[in-house]
């Protein structure tokens, strides 16, 4: 996180942040992802995002590839997870993705991260991912674990 920024949970700290992340991140994965941030509640220790489908991150059949879909609930589930800590980033200890079915073509892929716990050093969560044309419809689902830098 920047120096000098505040890092109590809060919608606006959290609105704030990830417009940090999605404008300064020239170059990397998560700039070339397009997020966009839809909503969080920092009383359920929640988190929603939606990333655009581009070309480059379809596989030969033309769907999104597997390891794009796990970038996009790795980011969302690892940046609900720096909130939920107050701290710095959160790095990934583990994951498991579960790929339920391929989204529409031309969706965009919508991520809701949960905080399952906020432990003293590790964090918890959970995340679900559906195409933007079909909200009742997963993609796939994840669970998250994180590390909580001191």
């Amino acid at each position: 996180m920047p120096s000098g920024f505040e890092r109590s949970l809060s919608e606006e700290n959290i609105k704030a942040y990830f417009e940090i992340i999605r404008t300064s991140q020239t170059g990397t994965l998560n700039e070339m992802l397009h997020p966009e941030f839809v909503e969080c509640s920092v009383e359920e220790k929640t988190l929603t995002l939606c990333f655009p489908v581009a070309s480059w991150e379809t596989n030969p059949e033309g769907n999104l590839h597997g390891g794009i879909l796990s970038s996009m609930l790795d980011f969302t589930m690892g940046l609900l997870s720096c909130f939920v800590n107050a701290g710095p980033m959160t790095p990934t200890v583990s994951m498991n993705v579960n790929f339920l079915s391929a989204p529409s073509h031309g969706d965009n892929i919508c991520v809701k991260a949960v905080c399952a716990k906020p432990g003293r050093t590790l964090c918890y969560t959970t995340a679900s991912a559906w195409g933007s044309s079909d909200s009742t419809r997963l993609i796939g689902t994840a669970e998250g674990i994180y590390f909580r830098q001191k």
